[in-house]
């Protein structure tokens, strides 16, 4: 299958998606008749994230595919490439399954941007002289990122993180 086709087919797939979110979330209740504004509404968060996927997913459906076309499963293929998706994968797992609940979202999310960042970079320049360098840009952005997400969800969406 080309990268064209498969381009197509999972822009139909995550418009489909975009398009189910949008109308579970519109299907919720917004508790407008005990008083609650619009921007209150459970289901606005959900909605907006549906219409993001769905324009996504429509963009990538209708774009055009450049002249020149690669086989993208063949970089699968390649050990340092299918090392990168198990490490992504297994910080993401251990993230959800480990440190969520157990430690407090501010520091689970730090924890978890910094091993992500640090992990990466070492991954492509293993030259350990730029290890405080590195080590330093990955807990700034540990510390901006989880910082960010906790003011964005808890005091803009009014969501309460674990």
């Amino acid at each position: 299958m080309t990268d064209q086709r498969i381009d197509k087919l999972s822009g139909v797939f995550f418009f489909l998606l975009g398009i189910a979110v949008l109308g579970a979330s519109l299907a919720m209740p917004d508790f407008q008749e005990q008083g609650a504004s619009i921007y209150e509404a459970p289901g606005l968060t959900p909605a907006l994230l549906g219409v993001a996927l769905a324009v996504s997913g429509l963009l990538l459906a209708l774009r055009r595919a450049k002249e020149k076309s690669f086989d993208s499963l063949s970089d699968l293929r390649a050990p340092e490439n299918r090392r990168r998706v198990l490490l992504a994968v297994g910080l993401t797992l251990f993230y959800a399954l480990v440190l969520l609940g157990r430690l407090p979202f501010l520091a689970a999310t730090a924890l978890f941007v910094f091993s992500f960042v640090l992990s990466f970079e070492h991954l492509i320049d293993q030259d350990s002289s730029k290890l405080p360098k590195r080590s330093a840009i990955a807990a700034i952005l540990a510390a901006v990122v989880s910082f960010s997400i906790e003011f964005l969800f808890q005091d803009l969406f009014l969501v309460q993180l674990p």
